[in-house]
């Protein structure tokens, strides 16, 4: 992986006893997926489908833009930290205008 073009780095997390994660970053989604295509990546991912290996997977793909920022298919534009106290609908949190 490291050596493969537009490789920018990972994080590697497992929790015992079955856990174990990883998130990767790459420049262009086409060198992510040069990558995914590769001998190395396609055999990991073969060994890990076999039976008894997993018992479930995930994968999910972000994309960083010039400006803003992306998470899934919620987008945010040049607002500052307007994000961060998104009001969503499931949320438990309490605005100023309800707490007064």
């Amino acid at each position: 992986m490291r050596a493969s073009p537009g490789y920018r780095g990972r994080f590697i997390w497992y929790k015992f006893p079955f856990t174990f994660g990883n998130f990767s970053l790459w420049d262009t989604r086409a060198d992510m997926m040069g990558f995914a295509q590769s001998a190395e990546h396609v055999d990991a991912v073969r060994w890990l489908v076999s039976p008894g290996v997993a018992r479930a997977a995930f994968v999910r793909l972000l994309r960083a833009d010039p400006a803003g920022h992306s998470i899934g298919e919620w987008r945010a534009e040049d607002d500052g930290d307007a994000w961060r106290n998104a009001a969503f609908p499931f949320s438990s949190r309490i605005s100023n205008e309800e707490a007064s």
